[in-house]
């Protein structure tokens, strides 16, 4: 009986430090995150001093969706109606617990860096991508995208 006890403590524990390797430090892989994601909630928040600080889109009116394949391309796209759609291409790679690069194709010599959460159901995607510049002209608008914070909440689209 206290072989049988110990036999298990240390699979246990052994599985416990295969869960817990280096070599993919949250569990999350990039088949986690493959499918389209629909923005629930969208804030940029200005990284230099200005006003409005903070821009909330509209959700539902605006549309954000992100669609990740199993090469790790992605295309994230913001629909404002009215207006052309704004589209990013790229990759997108987990680079450690909870972080991640996005190359955009647009300029693959400077990938954006950020962090994510995924929720245990797999159906809510949280990202921050600190210091972006490719996706806003803050007001007031000169035509020149500023540098800003990017926060977003995303829900898996149902297949």
């Amino acid at each position: 009986m206290r072989l049988t006890r110990l036999s298990l403590a240390l699979m246990l524990v052994g599985a416990l430090a295969v869960a817990c390797s280096d070599d993919d430090p949250t569990g999350v892989t990039i088949a986690d995150l493959v499918g389209t994601w629909n923005a629930t909630a969208v804030t940029f928040t200005a990284v230099a001093d200005t006003t409005p600080a903070t821009i909330d889109l509209p959700i539902p009116v605006v549309t954000v969706t992100a669609e990740i394949e199993a090469d790790g391309s992605f295309t994230f796209t913001i629909s404002v109606p009215g207006t052309a759609d704004q589209v990013l291409t790229g990759d997108f790679e987990i680079t450690g617990a909870n972080t991640f690069s996005l190359t955009a194709d647009v300029d693959p010599t400077n990938p954006l860096t950020g962090t994510f959460s995924l929720s245990t159901d797999g159906n809510t995607l949280t990202i921050d991508l600190p210091g972006t510049t490719l996706l806003i002209d803050w007001p007031p608008e000169n035509g020149t995208p500023d540098e800003a914070d990017f926060d977003a909440v995303f829900a898996k689209a149902a297949t």
